[in-house]
């Protein structure tokens, strides 16, 4: 079957922007292009060989309809495909930005929520607890027993008993279960220990810290 010499179509593939393009070429030129990429099937083949079973791959009825009837609708189902990929790219596009604008919204919301904690430890801090941690993001509290704890911002593993000299001596692990900020967590640690100390020892792990890492 011979190809006709008018215009039609070909599918161009931009590798750069990952983009397919349809464009018009002489069906001679796609014919040549399409058969020279059909070369490695067999050498003794035909043009008409090949051109069948491009034909019968892309229509059904390629057996009884033309040539053109056949290439025009291949193009079209190009088009189409090209389409439909572009709409999926937006809308792929579109979740993104939804999705970065919600990261960014939750991030404010935390950013706002440690603020307000923040002010609502300082408020139960005296001037120079409150230099201290400003500074070093801690607190030092004395307990019912008079024993010092020093309480660093945080939310696990962040409560160590000092001995006399300012030592470390031993790590505790105790805090809120529900997902608070930072300093909501240090305050209530802070007021377990100044008010309920027995329970505070009862419910926290504890282990001791070596001496090549007190301090």
């Amino acid at each position: 079957m011979a190809t006709c010499d008018v215009e039609t179509y070909e599918l161009i593939y931009d590798a750069d922007h990952d983009t397919e393009y349809v464009v018009g070429v002489e069906n001679e030129q796609i014919w040549g292009r399409w058969y020279d990429g059909r070369r490695d099937c067999t050498s003794t083949a035909s043009s008409d060989v090949y051109w069948d079973i491009w034909n019968n791959s892309t229509d059904s009825t390629a057996s009884t309809a033309s040539t053109m009837a056949c290439w025009g609708q291949w193009s079209i189902q190009v088009v189409q495909r090209r389409e439909q990929t572009e709409a999926e790219q937006e809308a792929e596009r579109e979740q993104q930005r939804r999705f970065e604008e919600a990261l960014k919204r939750r991030q404010a919301d935390e950013r706002i929520r440690e603020k307000k904690a923040e002010v609502l430890l300082l408020s139960h801090l005296d001037k120079a607890s409150k230099k201290i941690f400003r500074r070093h993001r801690h607190i030092d509290v004395w307990s019912q027993s008079g024993r010092r704890f020093r309480i660093k911002e945080g939310r696990e593993n962040n409560i160590f008993e000092l001995n006399a000299d300012g030592k470390a001596i031993r790590k505790y692990c105790i805090h809120i279960q529900d997902d608070v900020p930072n300093c909501d967590n240090v305050l209530a640690q802070k007021l377990m220990l100044e008010c309920r100390e027995a329970d505070f020892l009862k419910i926290a792990n504890a282990r001791d810290v070596p001496m090549a890492l007190a301090g």
